[in-house]
């Protein structure tokens, strides 16, 4: 318990509400990355951030999470985050009405839509593209609004397909 708060206050720099520890962040990618997958323990940090009654803490969790499967290779670490837990999850609490047992705060709902549809055109043809845009469309045929990719999503799903940089 003592080493998960620890490398939460590490991660997150402090008690809910801190601002994301950019350094130790940059750490972790560099670990991740090397290690080839997400450690158990960090997994762990990261469900427990996202499930936050703070918006921020939550927010900084899901930012986390998009950086590494923004900055870890094809493979390994964004199949964890295809896998049915991850995306699954991140869909489930979209769905979640404010309130609601899954405790969603206000404005998660949306910046997770966001960030599934983003990975489905940044990931397009791989696992992970795949896993979120199938939960787009879950979440579509639910009813529920989900947006297009963001601009800066646009652009890293051209550099991807390319393979040039923008």
């Amino acid at each position: 318990e003592g080493r998960n708060e620890v490398l939460r206050e590490l991660i997150v720099g402090g008690p809910a509400g801190a601002a994301i520890n950019w350094l130790a962040l940059s750490q972790l990618l560099n670990m991740v990355q090397q290690k080839g997958s997400i450690p158990e323990v960090i997994r762990k940090i990261l469900k427990d951030l996202l499930a936050s009654d703070d918006l921020r803490t939550a927010l900084q969790a899901l930012t986390i999470v998009d950086m590494l499967a923004l900055n870890c290779p094809e493979g390994k670490v964004r199949s964890q985050l295809a896998g049915q837990k991850w995306v699954k999850r991140l869909s489930a609490k979209a769905a979640a009405p404010v309130g609601h047992k899954q405790r969603c705060p206000e404005g998660l709902p949306a910046a997770l839509a966001q960030l599934l549809a983003n990975w489905a055109l940044v990931f397009k043809g791989q696992e992970l593209g795949g896993a979120a845009a199938q939960e787009c469309r879950r979440l579509t045929g639910q009813g529920l609004m989900v947006p297009g990719p963001s601009d800066e999503a646009l652009a890293l799903g051209m550099e991807e397909a390319t393979g040039l940089p923008l």
